[in-house]
């Protein structure tokens, strides 16, 4: 913590300083990823982590759903109107 302190004269904000570690971080694990990419390439791994993320998981869900109920709506119309209620 002590390296950091000449941040602390630069910024006096709490955030500043967090928003400055979290993207020394990111850029840190970036540069880690890139290198080893380089090394190793692509592998299926990679794709199914990337799939079995949450919004990619919500979206794919989510947009199946919709294509589902578009085709049911397209087979069956008006299928919020019950005929055998009508009098």
């Amino acid at each position: 913590m002590y390296k950091y302190k000449w941040f602390f004269l630069l910024n006096t904000y709490a955030s500043d300083y967090l928003l400055y570690m979290y993207y020394s971080y990111v850029l840190l694990c970036y540069n880690i990823e890139i290198k080893t990419k380089q090394e190793g390439g692509f592998s299926m791994r990679d794709l199914k982590t990337y799939l079995s993320v949450a919004p990619v998981l919500s979206t794919l869900w989510f947009g199946s759903l919709a294509g589902l109920l578009i085709e049911i709506n397209r087979f069956f119309p008006d299928a919020l109107t019950f005929p055998f209620f009508s009098f």
